[in-house]
């Protein structure tokens, strides 16, 4: 028995030309010009993070592009770059995983994991001061998980001292999380102390311009420099109010 003839390829944009009627072009015209206004930016774009020319980029995507529509596909699907999710997801799952990382802790002498010289375990901390540890860096998260951390604290602190020896950096959102904490706790009579930033996260506040309404004399290079400047401010207050 002779066996059946394969059927011939015909590539998927010829059998879409069946019944093609000159409104369909139409709309593929106007269709196409909206991807393209959107999809060749990002080519360029995707060409010069490959490390080739901004040209380069554009022609990969104009091939590409011909040969999703001449060989695939059907007259309702867009072919593009779809690498253009990457970069989004990439960056939701980033600041999904910082929101974890981020933690904004009431600090006692049970609840300190720091050793040696930096722990508070031994230390005199005066009546009326109140430590904060941070851990991480302070982005969006940072906002909710500081103001439950200072909600946490039942009573009212002359003194808060925050320690950032665990904070590598802070962007925009951290700032005006820290700034909007700073804020209220100088409206309610609290001086603030820093204890240990680290250089980037320095340079937002001072950019802000929280840093000077902090006071440079606020920022210690440690614990123990943070607890001498507490007891001097303390003792100024006890001062003035004889």
């Amino acid at each position: 028995m002779k066996a059946a003839p394969r059927p011939f390829f015909y590539p998927k944009f010829f059998r879409l030309l069946r019944g093609y009627r000159s409104v369909d072009f139409f709309s593929d015209l106007s269709a196409g010009l909206t991807v393209g206004i959107i999809a060749l930016p990002l080519a360029i774009g995707f060409g010069i993070a490959s490390g080739v020319t901004p040209g380069q980029g554009l022609w990969t995507a104009i091939i590409g592009g011909l040969l999703i529509s001449l060989l695939g596909g059907s007259r309702h699907q867009i072919g593009g770059p779809t690498g253009a999710f990457v970069p989004v997801l990439a960056a939701v799952l980033f600041l999904r995983r910082m929101e974890g990382v981020t933690q904004v802790l009431l600090l006692t002498a049970e609840n300190d994991t720091e050793t040696g010289a930096n722990a508070v375990r031994g230390k005199d901390v005066p009546p009326g001061v109140v430590l904060f540890r941070f851990e991480g860096p302070l982005f969006f998260a940072a906002a909710e998980k500081l103001e439950f951390a200072l909600r946490a604290h039942t009573g009212k602190p002359r003194i808060i001292i925050l320690r950032m020896r665990h904070v590598p950096m802070m962007d925009a959102t951290g700032m005006k999380a820290l700034e909007v904490a700073w804020e209220k706790m100088n409206r309610d009579g609290v001086s603030v102390l820093v204890t240990a930033i680290q250089p980037q996260p320095m340079k937002v506040m001072f950019e802000s311009g929280l840093a000077d309404r902090i006071g440079m004399d606020n920022f210690c290079p440690d614990i123990d420099d943070a607890l001498n400047r507490a007891r001097k401010i303390l003792g100024v207050e006890c001062d003035g109010g004889k």
